[in-house]
């Protein structure tokens, strides 16, 4: 498992190359493509769970009114009424209405968002938000300093289920 040293890293790199998992470039990240093969793999998480690293994605936290920050004209999904804790799938405008990526808005709090966007993007999505919102919006770019982790597959929410009080609000949204 040969590491491309002219890409990025995700902090569990070195995990999947012990793990045995066949690396390969993605959007500019070393990225595990497959451990035991694709069919198995994703045989296995259509019937169980599994986790993903996602760290090569791109992470963007902007604070503000969703209105008066300008995020809402941003992006193609409502997010004003959003419930907090929840998130929603859309993608990013240009100045046209036309679509520049997809992406995936988070709220965390009140006036606080997380942005995911694709790896390959970052550089160009964070220009378009730092030049379309408001004053009225703070915007940080920590795509490099975030590890992101996905779970997916029909016994996703029995996991989730089963962690701690501390870790799970219990609001996991049904299907």
């Amino acid at each position: 498992m040969s590491i491309d040293r002219s890409l990025h890293s995700t902090p569990l790199e070195q995990e999947h190359v012990a793990l045995g998992a066949k690396m390969v470039g993605f959007g500019g990240w070393n990225m595990p493509l497959q451990y035991d093969g694709i069919i198995a793999e994703w045989d296995y998480n259509r019937k169980t769970c599994s986790i993903f690293d996602c760290s090569h994605m791109g992470e963007f936290l902007i604070s503000g009114d969703a209105v008066e920050s300008g995020l809402d004209r941003i992006v193609t999904q409502r997010i004003s009424d959003m419930p907090l804790k929840t998130c929603r799938y859309g993608a990013i405008l240009n100045a046209q209405g036309g679509v520049i990526d997809d992406l995936i808005v988070y709220r965390k709090a009140p006036q606080e968002w997380m942005i995911v966007v694709n790896a390959s993007n970052i550089e160009k999505n964070a220009r378009h938000f730092k030049t379309q919102l408001t004053p009225k919006a703070v915007f940080k770019d920590v795509s490099f300093q975030t590890a992101k982790l996905d779970l997916q597959g029909p016994l996703s929410r029995d996991i989730l289920k089963a962690l701690p009080p501390e870790h799970n609000d219990r609001r996991i949204p049904r299907r």
